[in-house]
């Protein structure tokens, strides 16, 4: 071979379209099993005709989530503004295919919401395609129990953020034994309620 910088060029190129068409399998694979876009039941209606505007594609999905985040800085409620991020994270999960984006505001909910369920489940899910949303899940789940009151402490939120903890941990083999301990910890509340 003549001249081997010609020859790493070829073979770096080789394995960057190779890893294109993996990604883009996987891309279309994670597109044919995401759902329709859903937001919970407290969403004003508002939000919901923007949602709608969209799905009947009278509304471009960008403007529609500028729209969306707009109308969520103007509101008092932090449920509201949570599910204004939820419908903005449905748009960039599921019409866009942009689950990092989507991860970024399902976090934005859970920020104003700790307790948000609908938030948590979708950032387990985008967390089983994309390993680099773990370590923010983790953040936000440990950001959620530091803001929920002490009434809270043993209720569906608590048990919700710790049971997302525990999946979390179960799936690192160096954070296992993480896993074990918030288990415990949620076997023993249990027990403790049963009393």
């Amino acid at each position: 071979m003549r001249d081997p910088y010609l020859f790493i060029a070829v073979v770096v190129f080789a394995v960057y379209l190779v890893w294109q068409l993996v990604m883009g399998a996987s891309r279309r694979h994670r597109r044919r099993t995401s759902g329709p876009i859903t937001l919970p039941d407290y969403a004003d209606d508002e939000l919901r005709s923007i949602i709608e505007q969209i799905q009947k594609k009278t509304l471009r999905p960008q403007e529609g989530m500028n729209k969306i985040l707009a109308r969520a800085r103007t509101l008092d409620s932090p449920q509201d503004r949570a599910a204004h991020y939820l419908g903005t994270a449905e748009i960039a999960d599921h019409l866009l295919d942009r689950p990092h984006a989507a991860a970024r505001f399902y976090l934005r909910a859970l920020d104003e919401d700790p307790a948000n369920a609908e938030a948590l489940e979708e950032l387990r899910k985008i967390m089983a395609t994309s390993p680099l949303v773990a370590g923010r899940l983790e953040q936000a789940c440990w950001k959620a129990l530091a803001r929920l009151p002490e009434s809270e402490i043993g209720g569906k939120a608590w048990k919700r953020l710790l049971s997302s903890l525990a999946a979390l941990y179960a799936s690192s083999p160096n954070k296992v034994f993480r896993a074990d301990a918030i288990e415990r910890i949620l076997k023993s509340t249990e027990s403790d309620s049963g009393k």
